[in-house]
C-alpha cells in the first residue's frame, strides 16, 4: 500500500512558477501527460484574442480546454486553435504562392518572377511578360523570399478567441494532453538492523 502512494505522489508533480501561474503535470502510461496550466490574463470587455507560445509540441488538440476560474460563467471560448505549421522551407514556400521570389540555381542562373507552385517536383514562377519558367527542384541551390508570409508560427502556439462578460483580471486554467513525457521509477528498499522490517522508497525521473 505504501508503494502505491509514494508512486502517485511522484508522478503528479507541481512546479514553482511565477507568483501569478500554477504549472501541475500529471505523467501517465505510454508516454502521455496530462498538463493544468493555470495564467492570469487581463480581458476586454466583448471578444479578445489570447496567444501562447510557450507549450510542448506534441499536444493533442482535441484535449484542449480553456476556463476561466475567476468568473467561469462570464468567459467563453468562442475559437481554439494549435497552430503548429513551423517555418520549414516547405510550408514558406506554399504560403508565398502569388508572391515574387528569386530562385538561384547550382548552375548559377537566377530567375526571378511569381511564385505559381511548388508543391511539387518544380517550381514554377510566372515572369513580368506572362512567360512561365519551370524549374526543377533538384537544381535549385537557393530561394529567396522578400519577407517572412504572414501567418507563419516559428514555434508551436496556442490561440483563443474568447468573449468575455466580465472585463478584467482573470485567473484561466488551459488544461491538455500531451505526448513526448518520459519517466522512470526508481525504488529503493531499507531493512532494519534485525532484517524484521523493511521501508520501501519510491521516486520517479
Amino acid at each position: 500500500m505504501r508503494r502505491a502512494v509514494l508512486f502517485f505522489l511522484l508522478v503528479a508533480v507541481t512546479a514553482g512558477l511565477a507568483q501569478d501561474r500554477g504549472l501541475t503535470l500529471i505523467v501517465y502510461n505510454k508516454n502521455l501527460a496530462l498538463v493544468k496550466d493555470v495564467r492570469s490574463f487581463d480581458l476586454a470587455p466583448g471578444t479578445s484574442r489570447i496567444k501562447i507560445e510557450d507549450i510542448p509540441a506534441q499536444i493533442e488538440p482535441a484535449s484542449l480546454h480553456f476556463a476561466s476560474l475567476t468568473a467561469p460563467k462570464q468567459v467563453r471560448t468562442v475559437e481554439q486553435n494549435f497552430a503548429y505549421d513551423l517555418a520549414t522551407p516547405g510550408s514558406l514556400l506554399a504560403r508565398y504562392v502569388g508572391g515574387t521570389v528569386t530562385l538561384q540555381t547550382k548552375a548559377g542562373k537566377a530567375y526571378s518572377g511569381t511564385l505559381v507552385s511548388a508543391s511539387g517536383k518544380e517550381v514554377v514562377l510566372a515572369g513580368e511578360g506572362g512567360g512561365i519558367k519551370i524549374v526543377d527542384r533538384s537544381s535549385i541551390q537557393d530561394i529567396e523570399l522578400p519577407r517572412l508570409p504572414e501567418g507563419v508560427v516559428t514555434r508551436p502556439t496556442l490561440f483563443w478567441t474568447v468573449a468575455c462578460d466580465k472585463p478584467g483580471k482573470h485567473r484561466v486554467e488551459i488544461d491538455y494532453l500531451t505526448a513526448g513525457v518520459e519517466w522512470q521509477a526508481e525504488y529503493t528498499a531499507f531493512i532494519n538492523s534485525k532484517e524484521t522490517g523493511l521501508e520501501l522508497a519510491a521516486w520517479a525521473a
